[in-house]
């Protein structure tokens, strides 16, 4: 994966909190990795109770304002540095 390449990513986003209809479906840039990350591949996600409360804005965890890609619990491959991270 080069890490200067035009790649787009599927997910799902919260553009306001509240009820399961404010899920949806977007496609954007794939993010690059900051200092000291990685970037993987997601090939399954789950949605647990965790991700209903983020839904709802009340996960004590939150610390954003949508809009806001939920995710706690997801599976892929290990992500691999890039050139140039530390």
């Amino acid at each position: 994966m080069d890490a200067g390449s035009s790649q787009t990513q599927v997910h799902v986003v919260l553009n306001r909190f509240g009820a399961p209809e404010v899920l949806e479906v977007a496609r954007g840039p794939v993010p690059r990795p900051g200092p000291g990350q990685v970037r993987g591949r997601v090939e399954a996600s789950s949605v647990q109770y965790t991700d209903t409360l983020i839904r709802k804005g009340v996960h004590p965890d939150l610390k954003q304002n949508p809009p806001v890609v939920p995710g706690y619990d997801f599976v892929g491959p290990r992500g691999v540095k890039l050139s140039g991270q530390p």
